[in-house]
Formats: structure tokens, sequence, C-alpha cells
């Protein structure tokens, strides 16, 4: 049974520059519809040892994000999907949790998902803040999709 969806989403994708978070970042895009908006969040904490917000730490996260978003504009070609990026201070998973509207899709390490053992921390915050449906796309996901992809984007296999 196919689901109806009435109106365009906001899916929200939590990105760092890790295989993790561009699994993530392919799910999102290979599930986007016409309408939908792809969203890439990278949260993080600035800690007194590398500096104050707004420093060179924020420059090469800026940087980063627009690799990412070039990235997905590069897979989504002339589709009518819209992304967008952005960087924010904060507990990464409470941030996304915040952000998203619609839907929060991250990215794990860990490759045997089960409810007892859910990874990472970004993953438990989003369990427990988040008011969307959370995807959290293990990187098998990433090789599949990448060797699928890898024409569309014109990147390298």
């Amino acid at each position: 049974m196919n689901a109806v969806r009435i109106a365009p989403q906001h899916v929200t994708v939590g990105v760092d520059g890790s295989i993790e978070s561009h699994a993530a970042l392919l799910w999102a895009v290979d599930h986007a519809r016409p309408g939908d908006t792809v969203h890439l969040v990278h949260a993080w904490q600035p800690s007194h040892v590398s500096g104050v917000e707004g420093g060179d730490d924020d420059t090469a996260a800026l940087r980063m994000v627009g690799r990412e978003v070039a990235r997905a504009r590069r897979l989504i070609g002339d589709q009518p999907i819209a992304v967008s990026g952005e960087l924010v201070h904060g507990a990464p998973g409470a941030r996304l949790a915040e952000i998203a509207t619609d839907l929060v899709v991250i990215g794990t390490r860990d490759h045997h998902l089960h409810v007892d053992a859910l990874p990472g921390s970004v993953c438990r915050q989003l369990l427990r803040h988040s008011p969307v449906p959370i995807v959290v796309v293990p990187d098998r996901h990433r090789r599949a999709a990448h060797r699928s992809n890898a024409d569309r984007a014109g990147d390298p296999a």
C-alpha cells in the first residue's frame, strides 16, 4: 500500500562531513519528491579550547555545509526540490529536533540497529526531543546509493 502525501515535506538532515552523514544525505535525496525541501544542518558545540563562536572553526564548518549543499544539488539535478544549509551551535540532537518540521534524517556507524542499543548520543537526543519522525541511516546505504547515484552526481566512484 502506497502512502499519499498531502503536502511537501521539509526534510532536515544532520551533516558533519562524515561518511555516515553522507549516507543520510543520500537517503534524503533519494526519497525527496518534487516540492520537498532538503535542509542540511551542521550542529555543534564550540569548545573553550577551539575558540569562540564565529571563529575559524565556524568558517571551516560553513565551508563543509556549503560543499554538502552543492553535493545535494548535484544529486537532485533539475528536479523541483529545494536545498538549503545551516550551521547552528548547541547539542546536535537537541538542535536538530528544534529545527525539524516534518522529518529528521541522520547517519550512523552501527550496521545492526535495534531498539535496545540505538547508537550515538545524537540519536538518543533526537529520540528524547524530536516531535517528528526520525530516520537513522546506516552507512551501508551510502555505499549502495553512491554506486547508483555516481553518474547522476558526476562524482567519481
